[in-house]
């Protein structure tokens, strides 16, 4: 069940316990959509709008076109393995949820390889029946 956070702006008629899980589930399309580099995978899981948002350690990026580069651009390396610990899922009412997590994104490139350890943050709307990322946050401090 959820904490009386979560529950106290959403109706009793949804099941909290029920679209955590759904929002859950598509973090988790989404740290594998990046470990596949796939974007087809990760399109369907953002609003393609534009008032989507991306901001990836200091650089932001609005409107889907932009966020669409970003990725493609970031799906380019030759591997990438993305952990996440410590997620913490609430519901905003019926149409938003905020997770907030610990990330560890490992990237390879032909000649480097980086690791960046940091806090992700991703805000989800309700789309129909789906969840989809209206804004993304990923920060991480120097090593």
């Amino acid at each position: 069940s959820g904490s009386a956070a979560d529950t106290a702006s959403v109706p009793a008629s949804v099941d909290v316990d029920a679209e955590r899980a759904r929002v859950a589930s598509a973090i988790e399309q989404w740290r594998q959509g990046f470990e596949v580099r796939a974007i087809d995978v990760l399109e369907p899981l953002y609003a393609q709008d534009d008032t989507v948002t991306r901001v990836w350690q200091g650089r932001a990026t609005v409107g889907w076109a932009g966020v669409r580069a970003s990725l493609t651009r970031q799906l380019e390396a030759t591997e990438l393995r993305f952990g996440l610990t410590n997620l913490a899922i609430t519901l905003h009412g019926e149409q938003a949820a905020s997770a907030v997590g610990s990330l560890r994104v490992e990237t390879s490139q032909p000649t480097t390889s980086t690791v960046e350890a940091g806090v992700i943050t991703l805000t989800w709307g309700r789309d129909g029946d789906r969840w989809v990322i209206v804004s993304e946050h990923f920060s991480f401090g120097a090593e």
